[in-house]
């Protein structure tokens, strides 16, 4: 049975409470974004640390998506403060135990075809260019 633990999560403490005994499945949606990148990389630290085997997955914009995201009301009020990642493997290097094994754009994302189609045709104006592709992308590591 699982239970909430009240906590920031770059107040690292909080997985003493979670039990490492077990391959976990560790789901950051919506989360690195308003991070610094010196708490991203602690909290990857702390997770692969505590837990002996496992994934993780999270969005990430690259540095463009996360430029333009600034100009965003939403973005401005909560003060993101992330940089953004251009290529996935540079987490590899943060975090050694780390490997990636999906990067998903918008475009291969299931569930695509069930958008309005304004916004399917936006996404694939974007994937003809590299950075527009990338803006936003799910990745999945292995650890």
């Amino acid at each position: 049975m699982g239970r909430m633990i009240g906590s920031s999560v770059t107040d690292l403490r909080w997985l003493d409470e979670v039990p490492a005994d077990r391959p976990v499945m560790i789901v950051a949606e919506g989360l690195m974004m308003y991070l610094t990148e010196k708490d991203v990389k602690a909290l990857l630290h702390r997770l692969t640390d505590h837990f002996s085997n496992g994934q993780i997955a999270f969005d990430a914009f690259n540095r463009l998506g996360m430029r333009l995201g600034k100009l965003s009301p939403i973005i401005k009020a909560t003060g993101a403060s992330f940089g953004g990642v251009d290529d996935p493997r540079e987490i590899e290097k943060w975090n050694p135990r780390l490997k990636l094994v999906t990067e998903l754009t918008p475009l291969e994302m299931p569930g695509i075809a069930k958008l309005p189609w304004k916004y399917r045709v936006l996404s694939l104006m974007l994937n003809l260019n590299r950075s527009l592709r990338r803006l936003n992308r799910l990745l999945r590591y292995q650890f």
